[in-house]
């Protein structure tokens, strides 16, 4: 996962969870080529097969949930606009007619 920081930095991010529970997290920052990297252990209790699944499972859910949360705003945003243009459209039709009274009124008074 490449990242940009607040900064400009951009950041190589890799996260891997073997079948040992052990969690690894290894950042490059790619314009100065540092890296650095961590390796979390479960000393007491290491995460069964099923417990990684579920933590897998859920941060899928909530990317669904926040893909889903994009849709409905996009969807949100392109119904107002409709409704915006829906609106000009209507007043550029007024103003149409107001013009064309306009005129046939400054005719039948000249």
């Amino acid at each position: 996962m490449t990242t940009s920081a607040r900064w400009g930095q951009s950041l190589d991010v890799c996260f891997s969870i073997d079948e040992n529970g052990i969690l690894t997290v290894s950042a490059k920052e790619i314009t100065r080529r540092n890296k650095n990297e961590i390796t979390i252990t479960i000393n007491k209790e290491r995460w069964s097969i099923i417990e990684i699944e579920k933590i897998i499972e859920e941060a899928t859910h909530q990317k669904l949930e926040k893909i889903d949360n994009a849709i409905n705003e996009a969807k949100s945003f392109l119904v107002k606009k409709n409704y915006q243009i829906i609106e000009i459209d209507a007043l550029e039709s007024h103003l149409k007619e107001l013009e064309s009274l306009l005129k046939h009124l400054t005719a039948n008074t000249s």
